[in-house]
């Protein structure tokens, strides 16, 4: 990370608006705890969303570019999928 501060003001709530608006779900985020192994490099968020398409959607969605366009100046990025089990 390179502003943490510049990160979560600037960044975070335009994130937050573009995932609401195409439907995802945020379920948390942070620098967590390590059980077993390395932790992951800084921060970490996890997101739900019903599709892959859906998050695809939102992941090239103009509102996301833009934020995305704001926060790489403040961090890096590594964004994951995984399927999720039926609940």
């Amino acid at each position: 990370m390179i502003d943490p501060a510049s990160f979560a003001n600037e960044f975070a709530p335009l994130a937050r608006e573009s995932l609401k608006t195409y439907g995802g779900h945020y379920l948390g985020g942070g620098s967590g705890v390590s059980i077993d192994g390395d932790p992951p490099k800084g921060r970490v968020v996890l997101v739900r969303w019903d599709s892959v398409e859906q998050m695809m959607k939102w992941r090239h969605s103009s509102e996301y570019t833009a934020a995305r366009a704001v926060g790489e100046r403040f961090g890096r990025f590594r964004i994951f999928a995984v399927d999720g089990v039926p609940q």
